[in-house]
């Protein structure tokens, strides 16, 4: 019993990571959209905060002087993220997304299934109010 407790304890700090070393890591998921870097990581932290709808509401950081932005949450209180996306404007009207996740038992990435449908949505929208072509998976 105690042995079963160690090893279930273990896995769960091997798939924690902090925020500096999820960002480290390759995205699990990227995609290309029309619109601003701002507004787009605005719209998805809004989405995120009322899926989620308990804890702690995503943390939304934008850097106007890079245009760039991060929507991340944090395990409470530690420094391990459960997902970082990051928002960098990539055109005049182009913005490139990419997500990242904590790994868990069910595999790297495996909490962006559950929020990529928000980043898809907002993209969309800010697709559509460009007048822009289609949002790109890449």
């Amino acid at each position: 019993m105690q042995a079963a407790l160690i090893l279930s304890v273990a896995l769960f700090v091997v798939g924690c990571a902090s925020v500096s070393e999820l960002r480290g890591r390759e995205p699990d998921r990227q995609l290309m959209a029309a619109g601003r870097y701002d507004r787009l990581a605005a719209c998805v932290a809004s989405k995120l905060d009322e899926i989620e709808g308990h804890g702690q509401p995503p943390t939304l950081r934008v850097d106007e002087a890079q245009k760039t932005a991060r929507v991340f949450k944090l395990i409470d209180r530690s420094d391990s993220a459960l997902y970082d996306l990051y928002f960098v404007q990539a055109g005049a009207n182009s913005v490139k997304v990419e997500g990242r996740s904590m790994a868990t038992i069910h595999g790297r990435g495996y909490h962006l299934i559950a929020l990529w449908p928000a980043v898809e949505q907002c993209a969309e929208v800010g697709t559509a109010k460009s007048g822009a072509g289609a949002v790109k998976s890449l």
